[in-house]
């Protein structure tokens, strides 16, 4: 029984050490949320999505994901691709 016990013990806590990451793309920006701190998100209107106190307009949402990256608070990474760029930025 303590063989189990210790097992499940085991896994909550490799479980509970993924980090993830919501990923919010809007046009060659995405925003990252940790979601160990998003908490609520505000849906208004049918037509804003509140995140940690940033706004979203949903029509000018292209995507929202989530993925096991590991971001760090006032973030902000560029990267180019001949002409373009994609930007990302982490919200604290």
């Amino acid at each position: 029984m303590k063989k189990i016990v210790s097992l499940i013990a085991l896994v909550l806590v490799g479980l509970a050490s993924v980090a993830q990451t919501l990923n919010v793309r809007v046009g060659s920006v995405t925003y990252q949320f940790p979601a160990a701190q998003s908490g609520n998100m505000t849906f208004t209107g049918g037509t804003t999505l509140t995140i940690m106190d940033k706004a979203f307009t949903l029509s000018e949402v292209d995507e929202m994901y989530i993925d096991d990256a590991e971001v760090v608070d006032n973030s902000v990474a560029v990267v180019y691709d001949g002409t373009s760029q994609v930007i990302s930025a982490t919200a604290q």
